[in-house]
């Protein structure tokens, strides 16, 4: 677990998301933490809940768009790197409420302060984010294109047995 003391509902969320990949924490269990430590109002938590549970819930499809995203691998992204650019685009994808300026520089402090990230990362996450940014305020998303219904929902909803063609295998682009 992390020893530092969450402040903010994104931080409260990063933390949780870092523990559950780095120590294979359960989500509940390392939000609960958290939100423990940081004294959040009701506001702040239903946020750090909301932002945790729905990049863990959505984690197959904010994938898939990070791979459009971005020109490197997911396995080259440091894991607490690939965490916070999760959150970020499930923020400006998924959420209707955050402001896109807020979901990218605020996901770009994170990487920053605790994502151990040199100046070339942190430039690299903000590319990722504007880039998705700039697409979801246009309306110019890339398209699910799924060869059939069924691979369309799997990805769409982030079912674990997703191996449809419109979603490469764990060896591919990883």
């Amino acid at each position: 677990m992390i020893d530092k003391r969450p402040k903010t509902p994104r931080e409260v969320a990063a933390f949780s998301l870092f523990s559950m990949a780095e120590e294979a924490a359960w989500s509940d269990g390392a939000l609960h933490h958290y939100l423990s430590r940081a004294g959040l109002d009701s506001r702040d938590a239903a946020l750090a809940s909301r932002l945790t549970y729905g990049t863990v819930q959505n984690q197959i499809l904010l994938d898939w768009y990070l791979r459009h995203f971005s020109s490197v691998r997911l396995k080259k992204i440091a894991p607490r790197v690939l965490a916070c650019l999760r959150m970020g685009l499930y923020q400006l994808i998924l959420m209707d409420k955050i402001p896109a300026h807020a979901a990218v520089a605020e996901t770009v402090a994170l990487v920053k302060h605790y994502g151990h990230a040199n100046d070339r990362t942190v430039a690299f996450a903000n590319a990722v984010l504007r880039n998705a940014a700039n697409a979801a305020q246009n309306g110019s998303l890339p398209r699910l294109n799924c060869p059939d219904k069924e691979s369309y929902y799997a990805l769409q909803y982030s079912h674990p047995e997703c191996s449809c063609a419109c979603f490469p295998s764990s060896t591919a682009r990883s």
